[in-house]
């Protein structure tokens, strides 16, 4: 694949993550909702904020990254060893969760979170190494820590899951603070 087109596989995942699940998810929540019934099933919710949180917004960011960091540090574009295994690591995540959550299988979730924690903090640390020049040192700070939360996020439902090995929502609370810690403090602070 040529260097250029490394986020390619980032983006058609994230739009596929979109439109096969975060999506159709959404409106059958809506539906749901307004159906005239009490709720919807705390898995259902909690695989369609992850779908979008980490699915397709988490998900777009290491492919601009990888397409944009050479721009910032005025190196050549090349195809970073990192996304291959980035992108397969997400998409089987992806995979991992919702077919756990269909299928009722926690230990297929456990596995997704460990396989995204994993990817998200590999991509800080390839973030951190290659904004190196000196007058990137604040950019440098702020989008390690910024794919540090996404980590993070994912890292905490891994503990989560550890604890409560049988349940598919196990402390529905925390696990949607951990979907607005990755979107706001993740997603987020990548946008800014």
């Amino acid at each position: 694949m040529e260097a250029s087109l490394v986020y390619r596989p980032f983006a058609l995942l994230a739009f596929a993550a979109a439109l096969l699940a975060g999506i159709p998810l959404g409106v059958w929540l809506l539906a749901w909702l307004y159906g005239g019934l009490a709720a919807a099933p705390a898995t259902v919710m909690l695989l369609h904020a992850h779908v979008q949180v980490f699915g397709f917004f988490a998900t777009l960011i290491p492919g601009v990254a990888h397409h944009l960091v050479p721009r910032f540090t005025g190196r050549p574009m090349a195809r970073p060893v990192l996304a291959p295994w980035l992108a397969g690591a997400l998409a089987a995540a992806l995979l991992l969760r919702t077919g756990g959550t269909l299928a009722g299988r926690p230990p297929a979730l456990l596995a997704a979170s460990l396989a995204e924690g994993a990817a998200f903090a590999a991509f800080a640390v390839w973030i951190h190494r290659a904004l190196d020049p000196a007058p990137l040192a604040l950019v440098r700070r702020h989008l390690t820590l910024a794919s540090a939360w996404l980590a993070l996020a994912c890292l905490g439902e891994v503990a989560l899951r550890l604890a409560s090995p049988a349940s598919l929502a196990p402390q529905v609370h925390v696990l949607r603070g951990l979907h607005a810690a990755g979107l706001l403090a993740g997603v987020v602070g990548w946008v800014l």
